[in-house]
């Protein structure tokens, strides 16, 4: 029985650590974009003294570095095996966890239900008996 818990534990820090270094990845594009504008934004100061950077100008060369940076990064081996390794830990821990009693098909569909009704419900209009 305690190999289980063990087994569960490994397996929760396996994906919780897959989950970060994912996180890490796809938010580093957006600081690694920003500081390349802010550098681009610069050089063009140092060229052109009289003129300030505009808000809207900054946000404009930001968004292009963003789509650039995403559209390199996120096809890239390295992010599609970060991608990988987290998908393949998450769904060891589901099976693992499942398989052993510790989470019913009951409490799925009604984590699901209570998502969709906190979060989608929005988009919908419902009786308050439901």
């Amino acid at each position: 029985m305690i190999y289980h818990y063990l087994s569960i534990i490994q397996k929760s820090i396996d994906t919780f650590s897959n989950f970060y270094e994912l996180n890490f990845f796809y938010n580093s594009i957006y600081a690694n974009s920003f500081l390349n504008t802010m550098k681009k934004v610069n050089q063009n100061n140092i060229k052109n003294e009289k003129q300030s950077p505009n808000e809207n100008n900054i946000l404009k060369i930001w968004s292009s570095n963003m789509n650039r940076e995403f559209d390199e990064k996120l096809r890239s081996d390295n992010f599609l095996n970060l991608l990988d390794k987290y998908i393949n830990s998450s769904l060891g821990l589901f099976h693992n966890m499942y398989s052993n009693g510790y989470i019913s098909p009951q409490l799925i569909y009604h984590d699901f239900i209570d998502l969709y009704l906190k979060y989608f419900s929005s988009f919908i209009s419902y009786s308050k008996e439901l």
